[in-house]
């Protein structure tokens, strides 16, 4: 998945509320890989979806 501010043009209106969305299925799917983040693939997973969490609240905010 890119980072949220790669996903439309900077002026665009909706931008604040599509970076929303995309924070509550980044902190669900974080949620979901913590379960399980003795696997590699599950940390990398968690890890990344809270860096993508942080970068769209930037833009939510």
């Amino acid at each position: 998945m890119a980072p949220c501010k790669n996903w439309l043009p900077p002026k665009q209106k909706n931008l604040p509320q599509m970076a929303k969305l995309a924070m509550d299925v980044c902190k669900e799917c974080e949620e979901e890989c913590k379960k399980t983040e003795k696997h590699p693939e599950c940390k990398a997973c968690m890890e990344a979806s809270a860096a993508r969490y942080k970068e769209c609240k930037k833009i939510a905010a």
